[in-house]
């Protein structure tokens, strides 16, 4: 969201001229973890969610 506000220049290396926060936003960007799923995984998800993380019984299938 923040490269959202900031623009182009967020995405400058650091120690290039114009490089926003020392370069620190651009580096974050690239070492933030992206999660990807395959289709039809929101369900899985979900209940994965439910009865993990909030201790509810498995969904029949």
């Amino acid at each position: 969201m923040l490269l959202g506000v900031v623009g182009a220049a967020g995405h400058v290396r650091g120690g290039s001229p114009g490089a926003i926060l020392r370069g620190e936003l651009e580096a974050a960007g690239r070492s933030a973890q992206i999660n990807t799923f395959g289709g039809g995984v929101n369900e899985i998800q979900r209940e994965i969610i439910a009865w993990m993380g909030l201790g509810m019984s498995r969904g029949k299938r």
